[in-house]
Formats: C-alpha cells, structure tokens, sequence
C-alpha cells in the first residue's frame, strides 16, 4: 500500500471516529464566547449610535466632585469614540466568523480545523487592540478619578465613602476585564494548539460517502 493510500485510510477511520470530547468542548466554549462577544456588542448598540445615552445626567443636589467626575468621563469617552468606532464592526465580523466557525468545527465539517484556527488568530488581534484601547482609556479615567478627588475633605465621611467606593469599583472592574481578557487568550491559545495537531487535522479531512449525505 502506498503512502498516499494509508493516508486516506487514516483520514477515512479518523473521520468515521467520534469527536473527542476536547474538540467538542472546545467547539461549544467558542460558540459560546461568540455569542457572548455579539451580546456585548448589542448592548453597546444604543451607546454607539447615541454616546449621549450613556453620560447620565448628575443630580442637581449631587456633590460637586461627581458633577466634575461626570464632565471628566464625557471628555475621556469623546476622546476614544472614534476609535471603539472603528473597531465595532470589525468585532461583530470575528465575533460571527468565530460563531460558524465553531459550528463547523463541532460537526465536523471539512476545513473546520482551518477556519477555527483563523477565527481565534482573528479575535485576538481583535482582542488586544480593544485592549490598547480600554488600557488607555482606563488610565485617563483614573487619572480623572484622582484629580477630582485629591482635594476633597478627608474629615467629611460623605466624601471619604464615595472616593474609597468610586477606587473599589474601578479596581473591581478592571481585574474582572483582565481576568475576561485572559480566559479569552487562554482559549484562543489552547484551540489554536489543539487544532494544529495532526490526527485532528484528519478529522476534517476525508469524509466517508455516508457522512456526507447525512450533513446535507
């Protein structure tokens, strides 16, 4: 038998083999990031067409500092929307080519190896200039955060609450984000790694006649 033929011997019983159960998982997590990854993006829908919808509007009777908080956040926010702008829908796009991608991958669909290989090289690219962006917006916003509040009465409590609850929040947000962002990684990694491997390649391969007209 030649080489050619125990080739298409491997691919033919590799194909007929159950999908192991990492494969799987891996699918439905990117199925599952992707539909997450479009519900952000829906979210901040409105706030993309309208970036007035998210300012708020501050209390008459609200202390002067989160006024100036507020006045603060607008400017960083007009500062770094032309960039969320541009980047939007380039989003959307990784995000819905992850979402097949994954689908194909989870039955097994010829080149499903390929196209989930690119969907995960996309959405990091994708991923680390949204978090050029955020880390560069964060830095703005804490700069802000400590300007309006190094002058503010340590002796008034009122004041002490909201400074030390506005720093929890923002540190509590940005080790969650970090955290996304890393899982995030992790997966692209771990899929990239798995995909790569040759017996997996196999899986997505030749296909017997069967199988074929059963995924029509």
């Amino acid at each position: 038998m030649s080489t050619a033929d125990e080739d298409l011997v491997v691919a033919e019983k590799a194909s007929k083999s159950n999908a192991p159960g990492l494969l799987t998982g891996l699918a439905i997590a990117g199925i599952v990031l992707a539909l997450i990854k479009l519900g952000s993006f829906l979210v901040g829908l409105p706030w993309l067409i309208n970036p007035k919808l998210s300012q708020g509007s501050a209390a008459t009777e609200a202390p002067a500092e989160v006024i100036e908080y507020q006045e603060l956040m607008v400017a960083i926010q007009g500062k770094y929307f032309p960039y969320q702008l541009a980047l939007y829908p380039c989003g959307i796009i990784v995000a819905c080519l992850l979402l097949w991608a994954a689908y194909q991958t989870l039955k097994l669909r010829p080149h499903g190896d390929f196209w989930i290989k690119c969907a995960v090289i996309a959405s990091t690219v994708t991923d680390l200039l949204g978090a050029v962006i955020v880390v560069f917006m964060q830095q703005d916003i804490y700069h802000a955060l400590q300007t309006v509040f190094q002058d503010f009465d340590s002796d008034n409590n009122a004041s002490h609450i909201m400074y030390v609850a506005m720093n929890v929040g923002f540190y509590i947000g940005i080790a969650s984000a970090a955290g996304f962002l890393l899982l995030q990684f992790g997966y692209y990694f771990v899929t990239f790694r798995y995909f790569s491997k040759p017996e997996v390649h196999a899986l997505y391969q030749v296909r017997a006649p069967n199988e074929a007209s059963s995924d029509v």
